[in-house]
């Protein structure tokens, strides 16, 4: 069940295909902790997320994501 916030209207807008990379990895990880996030030139490059277990960091890179790798 999706619940719309209160006074936010969506838009219709172009994504990049790395910025659709980072939304479908949010939607897969709705608990997900990202610890850091660096973009390049407006799009994600990578993030280092916390670990479900809560110990470590996983890198994920949406640069490779895009390129099939």
């Amino acid at each position: 069940m999706n619940k719309m916030m209160a006074g936010v209207e969506l838009i219709d807008c172009k994504l990049t295909r790395a910025q659709k990379a980072l939304l479908d990895w949010g939607e897969k990880h709705p608990h997900g902790r990202i610890k850091d996030l660096e973009f390049v030139d407006g799009q994600p490059m990578k993030i280092v997320v916390v670990t479900e277990d809560g110990i470590g960091t996983e890198l994920v890179r949406f640069d490779k994501i895009v390129n099939g790798g």
